[in-house]
């Protein structure tokens, strides 16, 4: 399912279970950056929500950043690259995510795909659309989220998760460190933005005061 956002920013809706979502952002020159390639090591849905973009939109993607390394968010990685037919565009990250990023592709890709560059806390992954990244390591060492300034929209990856209508941390089995989670939580109350977006269950806009009541309880007691 595709779910327009902004004039800037779609999303295409999950894979097999359905429960996590990936990001499109279009340029003005019409190129098109994608956040996270999903679980499916068919790349299905990317390959339905591009065609949905359609004027050839899987021809005019330029750049793929990935807010971590879990399975749920790099397996559409070599089923989308083949698709590309050999044409090579940046895969970007941070650099811990880049360190051990292969080893969590499905086979028979693992240790074929590596990330070609990285980005540190703070820096734009994209000038042109203003887009940044916001290091909050904790669910991962190397988790990024990614703001878009300009439209004032931040795209929180597994910062937290929607279940049942309420705000909850990503399971916790599934954190690197849990309490460094706790710890960097907050960081992304040091910038300007309305909504947050998260890539798991169906994509709302969450407004900033209900993502501040979220980060006010959780890291009340750490």
């Amino acid at each position: 399912m595709l779910r327009r956002f902004s004039p800037t920013l779609v999303s295409f809706s999950g894979s097999l279970l359905k429960s996590e979502s990936v990001f499109v952002l279009e340029r003005p020159d019409r190129s098109l950056l994608l956040v996270d390639a999903g679980l499916d090591p068919s790349a299905t849905h990317l390959f339905h929500g591009f065609a949905a973009l359609g004027d050839e939109a899987l021809t005019r993607l330029s750049l793929i950043v990935f807010t971590h390394r879990h399975p749920d968010h790099i397996g559409g990685l070599p089923a989308l690259l083949s698709a590309l037919g050999g044409r090579s565009i940046p895969l970007v990250a941070h650099e811990h995510t880049a360190e051990h990023f292969s080893e969590f592709l499905p086979e028979p890709s693992r240790n074929t795909i590596h990330i070609t560059r990285t980005v540190k806390h703070d820096e734009y992954v994209d000038a042109t659309l203003k887009l940044r990244a916001i290091h909050t390591p904790g669910h991962t060492f190397g988790h990024l989220c990614l703001l878009l300034e300009e439209e004032r929209i931040l795209l929180a990856g597994d910062l937290f998760m929607r279940l049942f209508g309420l705000l909850h941390p990503v399971f916790k089995k599934y954190h690197d460190d849990f309490s460094l989670w706790r710890q960097t939580l907050s960081t992304v109350l040091d910038y300007d933005w309305d909504y947050a977006i998260p890539t798991h269950r169906k994509p709302v806009r969450l407004p900033r005061k209900r993502v501040e009541r979220f980060i006010q309880r959780m890291t009340r007691h750490k």
